[in-house]
């Protein structure tokens, strides 16, 4: 997994497979990144797919912060 920081808040995100970039993200409270795993095996032959975490979730520095 990597880490990029935005804004003082550190977003972690991890990258599969290779080819144009595809970037996936989530919403709400009760999802994350592991709603895409299908969907990722499926086209990281034929992508470079990104996927973050969002920054509600525990990984973030911020979970709390308002948006």
């Amino acid at each position: 997994m990597a880490e990029v920081e935005i804004n003082n808040t550190q977003l972690f995100y991890s990258v599969k497979g290779e080819g144009e970039p595809l970037v996936l993200t989530h919403g709400g409270p009760f999802s994350d990144h592991r709603i895409w795993d299908y969907q990722i095996e499926s086209v990281m032959d034929h992508y470079n797919v990104l996927y973050p975490q969002g920054t509600v979730n525990s990984m973030a520095d911020d979970p709390g912060r308002q948006w």
